[in-house]
């Protein structure tokens, strides 16, 4: 095998693979699945999710303060000889136990000592502090799944709403690309004829003119198509690569629909949201006044002690480690008791009235929110009738328009009329061409704030 035989291969097989790896780069993806990689890729999506996750660990952890508290401690110490009889419970504060006589002379002679102890402590009964704060979690746990919902689907709109609109450009510099085809032809055969001359020449430099004007809005459409596809690539979290996008039905035909075609705000998850807050501002301000009542709280220990100090004589003592590890008594103890700060009501109960008015914005923001997504619901009806209409009369529109460009070019073609009244004609042509894509775009963008304000995704991906 030669060398150029070799070569050859070589440059077939660069060949398919820039085929190949173009082919994958460009691959068309339909509307549900654009929505898929929204969905894996987006970061504030994925940041929502793991405050939900966060919210629900939360939830978990307050429902496990009903456990008691089981404390190990094992201790070797170096202290001084000098100690009190007794064993007590430090009242909430800080203090260092000591335990022995009281000597008839202080003794700063010190010496190994070991401690070690097994305590329970459990709050029994708490009058619902416990309970508060266990649903005060798990409505901030429903506020984070709701408002990762919410986030996802508005992010899910957004994505729809992107997607149609570079439908909706793409098919707009299809438009003014056949414009340019027709505005291209026709100057190759004005200029023909004036050369021959069966036309004036006026008519050749106005044809190149309309030509330069049609050029222009092409390079205009295909600029907005490679804007829209960077919003759109953002939108689905992969800005290192373009998306092509399919057709689908959304440039060709308009959804159908049903003779009552009616909606309601009941399943919005921005309401549902809003909703959630003011659950959850609610249950804090209960939590917080909870928190003024007592705990009655049920202890038990067991205890060991060992120290290098003589319990017989008060001035024998043994400095080596040794002596000091092994225990020479126990002890247990059994109790009830309760910590309350009874004087700190008034504060308890401002800290309450704040979180209590909080709740009440939280209530009337929900009220102002209701009024807007009714609104909005309202206005997408509006437009879905407006669109619809627009969607019927826009084929209608375009049939006349091209009869009408198909007269005037032959009329021209014969002598008979004028050049500006054939590009009066080409440019009622494109115009009823763009209306065409918009009316029918705008058809699904009004489905689509109908889906958003109803919090239902199937009314636009299924239509009826």
């Amino acid at each position: 095998m030669n060398s150029f035989t070799v070569f050859k291969k070589a440059l077939v097989v660069f060949c398919c693979t820039l085929v190949a790896s173009g082919s994958a780069q460009n691959k068309r993806i339909t509307l549900p699945e654009a929505l898929k990689m929204a969905e894996a890729n987006y970061p504030s999506i994925k940041a929502s999710l793991y405050r939900k996750s966060a919210a629900e660990y939360n939830l978990s952890a307050k429902k496990l303060e009903y456990m008691p508290a089981l404390d190990l401690q094992d201790q070797v110490t170096y202290a001084t000889a000098n100690g009190l009889n007794g064993t007590f419970i430090p009242n909430g504060g800080f203090a260092f136990p000591t335990s022995g006589s009281i000597h008839a002379e202080n003794n700063y002679s010190a010496a190994y000592g070991t401690y070690s102890s097994i305590a329970v402590d459990w709050a029994f009964f708490n009058f619902g502090k416990i309970k508060a704060n266990v649903n005060l979690a798990r409505s901030q746990s429903n506020e984070a799944d709701l408002a990762y919902q919410n986030e996802l689907f508005s992010h899910k709109i957004k994505v729809a709403d992107a997607y149609l609109l570079l439908l909706g450009f793409e098919k707009e510099a299809d438009v003014q690309e056949k414009n340019f085809q027709r505005a291209t032809a026709l100057k190759i055969a004005i200029t023909a004829a004036a050369r021959s001359g069966l036309k004036a020449g006026t008519d050749s430099s106005f044809a190149n003119a309309e030509l330069s004007k049609v050029k222009i809005i092409l390079s205009e459409a295909k600029g907005k198509v490679v804007s829209q596809k960077i919003k759109l690539n953002e939108l689905l979290g992969v800005n290192d690569s373009v998306v092509e996008i399919d057709s689908m039905n959304f440039v060709s035909s308009i959804p159908a629909f049903a003779t009552q075609d009616t909606a309601n705000i009941n399943n919005n998850l921005q309401l549902k949201l809003f909703l959630a807050q003011e659950e959850s501002q609610f249950a804090k301000s209960t939590a917080v006044m909870k928190s003024y009542l007592p705990s009655l709280k049920f202890i038990a220990a067991g205890m060991g002690r060992g120290s290098g100090i003589s319990s017989t004589n008060d001035n024998a003592y043994s400095p080596r480690l040794s002596e000091g590890l092994s225990y020479d008594a126990y002890n247990y103890l059994l109790g009830v008791y309760f910590l309350w700060n009874v004087l700190d009501y008034p504060r308890i109960h401002n800290q309450y009235k704040s979180e209590w008015m909080y709740a009440q914005e939280s209530k009337s923001e929900y009220d102002q929110e209701k009024l807007k997504v009714q609104a909005e619901l309202n206005n997408a009806m509006v437009q879905l009738t407006v669109a619809r209409s627009q969607a019927a009369e826009a084929p209608v529109g375009l049939k006349s328009a091209l009869d009408a460009y198909s007269s005037s070019n032959a009329r021209y073609q014969a002598g008979l009329t004028t050049l500006a009244d054939l590009t009066q004609n080409i440019y009622l042509v494109n115009n009823a061409e763009s209306d065409l894509v918009i009316a029918y775009n705008n058809v699904w963008r009004a489905l689509l704030l109908k889906a958003a304000a109803s919090g239902d995704m199937t009314i636009f991906l299924t239509p009826r």
